[in-house]
C-alpha cells in the first residue's frame, strides 16, 4: 500500500500522547484511562509493522461495540463513553 493509500488511523503514540490528555481533560481519573489503554492495546497492535499500527474508523468503531459490553469492573457513564469515543475520531 503506497502513502496515498493509507486510511487514517490513531497511533499508539497519539493515543499515549493526545486522546489520554483528551480524556484527562474531561475529568476521566488516571484508573479509567489505564484500563482503557489496556483495553485498546490489542485494537492497535493489530497491525504487523510500525506503518500498519494504530486503529482506522472501522476498528474505532468495533472498539466501541466492544467496549460497550466488556466494560469490567469500572463504571463508565454515558458521558465517558461519548468522550472516549469523540476523542478516538478526533484523532483519526
Amino acid at each position: 500500500m503506497g502513502f496515498f493509500d493509507s486510511k487514517p488511523v490513531v497511533t499508539p503514540d497519539e493515543f499515549k500522547h493526545k486522546v489520554r490528555a483528551a480524556l484527562s481533560n474531561h475529568g476521566w481519573p488516571k484508573r479509567k484511562i489505564d484500563h482503557v489503554e489496556g483495553m485498546i492495546h490489542g485494537y492497535m497492535d493489530a497491525g504487523s509493522n510500525s506503518s500498519t499500527r494504530g486503529m482506522d474508523a472501522k476498528e474505532v468503531e468495533d472498539f466501541m461495540n466492544y467496549f460497550e459490553t466488556h466494560r469490567g469492573t469500572i463504571e463508565y457513564s454515558e458521558h465517558d463513553r461519548e468522550a472516549l469515543h469523540e476523542s478516538l475520531k478526533k484523532y483519526l
